[in-house]
Order: structure tokens, then sequence, then C-alpha cells
């Protein structure tokens, strides 16, 4: 959990980094939409349609070794 933290940060603080050149907001869609589902790829392909630069999305490994898309896992709370 902590490497994944790391990297977290790591990658915002390369966008962060590359968006000071931008000349309007940078759009990261996060979660999904009011309309639809949360972490579903109709959400993110609503994101990309409404023009967000970057679609963040949390990834954790189950115990039986799959990667699933979740938002606001606890640590010990592995599926």
């Amino acid at each position: 959990m902590i490497l994944q933290s790391i990297l977290s940060i790591l990658v915002l603080l390369c966008i962060l980094q590359n968006a000071q050149s931008l000349t309007r907001p940078l759009v990261i869609g996060h979660r999904g939409t009011a309309y639809l589902p949360e972490l579903t790829l109709s959400t993110q392909s609503m994101a990309y349609a409404y023009g967000a630069d970057i679609i963040e999305i949390d990834v954790c490994l189950s115990r039986d070794n799959q990667l699933i898309v979740i938002h606001g896992i606890i640590e010990n709370d592995l599926l």
C-alpha cells in the first residue's frame, strides 16, 4: 500500500510538472459521474467524451491475485 501511494504521488508530480505549460486547466476524471455507475468503462468513456485530459483510477490486487478497480479501499479490507 505504501508503494502504491509513492507511485501515485510520483505520477501526480510528473503530471503537474507538464501541466505548467498548459494554457488551460488540466481536467482529471476520477470515479465517475452522477449519470452512470462509478468505476465502469462507460463512465471512463463519458469522461473521455467530455474532454478529460487524464482518467485516474484506483487499482488494487485482490487476495486471489486479480487486479480490481476500487475506490476507498482500507488496507486490511482486501477482497
